[in-house]
């Protein structure tokens, strides 16, 4: 059931948020209303979808993992069953107190994949700051100043603003700005493709220029290239042949990625409509 929840400005100036797709953003704040007392709900992407954005093309177990790798949330599974918990829910949100609390379990230390999560969730939740060890990355980063909004006296939660009350970036530093978010978003397509495939591409050099390379172009997102990934997945992983074309070298090579591009279809409004009805009933079988 879909429930009220409270949005602050604070999540427009929110750096770390703004290295997502707009569309992450939208679900971001889609789930906070159908997660339960606790911040909490179940992890099913295709469920999320048909909740959050029914009239959307997204891929949503895509934007829940960048979601993850911000820190602002947790995926998570206990007893074979996978659940989501929004970091830092109490800070900023204030259920109605005759809201039932959810019977979803709580995440526990092992629940975390990796120290990346630790630490990425730590950022925005102090209470769990016990449980990340130093990042050398992390040192330069301030999260949650509560830095003024100058000449008015507010504050500005969750900016992490390094430069206070005066709006400008660190000099000589937008390019690399620029080019650690560029890299970001390389990151989480070789993830999507990871995840499709089953296969194990490290985050190197080799495999990142060519993604970097597409995120460039006119018109090319994280969203279309995972689109790619998704369209060649589904006509080359069961072929002994094409399947080990179904890498980074191969999917974003210049030439070859125009075409794939081109072969990615557009649904219509019935299309769409027909298939969340689908999907709808698949979950409630």
């Amino acid at each position: 059931m879909a429930r009220s929840r409270n949005i602050k400005p604070g999540f427009f100036v929110n750096d770390l948020l703004a290295e997502i797709e707009p569309i992450g953003r939208l679900l971001f704040i889609g789930l906070w209303t159908i997660a339960d007392k606790d911040g909490r709900l179940l992890d099913r992407p295709r469920r999320i979808h048909a909740a959050c954005l029914p009239y959307e093309q997204a891929n949503v177990d895509l934007c829940l993992d960048q979601l993850q790798s911000k820190g602002f949330i947790l995926r998570y599974s206990i007893d074979g069953e996978s659940y989501i918990q929004i970091i830092n829910w109490l800070k900023h949100q204030r259920p109605h107190h005759k809201e039932k609390r959810g019977e979803i379990p709580e995440p526990t230390e092992n629940c975390y994949k990796n120290q990346e999560d630790i630490h990425a969730c730590a950022k925005h939740d102090p209470s769990m700051t016990h449980l990340a060890q130093p990042c050398p990355d992390m040192t330069r980063l301030i999260p949650d100043t509560g830095y003024l909004i100058p000449d008015t006296g507010l504050l500005i939660p969750d900016t992490g603003l390094l430069i206070p009350d005066t709006g400008l970036p660190i000099p000589d530093t937008t390019e690399k700005i620029l080019s650690s978010k560029l890299n970001d978003c390389a990151k989480n397509v070789l993830l999507h493709l990871n995840k499709k495939t089953g296969k194990n591409f490290k985050p190197v050099e080799s495999n990142l220029k060519f993604i970097r390379a597409r995120l460039r172009e006119t018109g090319q997102s994280v969203l279309t290239l995972t689109a790619v990934v998704d369209l060649k997945t589904a006509e080359w992983i069961n072929d002994p042949t094409f399947s080990k074309y179904l890498r980074p070298s191969t999917l974003f090579n210049a030439e070859k990625y125009s075409q794939y591009y081109g072969e990615i279809g557009v649904e219509t409004p019935q299309q769409r409509n027909d298939r969340e009805l689908n999907e709808w009933a698949g979950d409630n079988q």
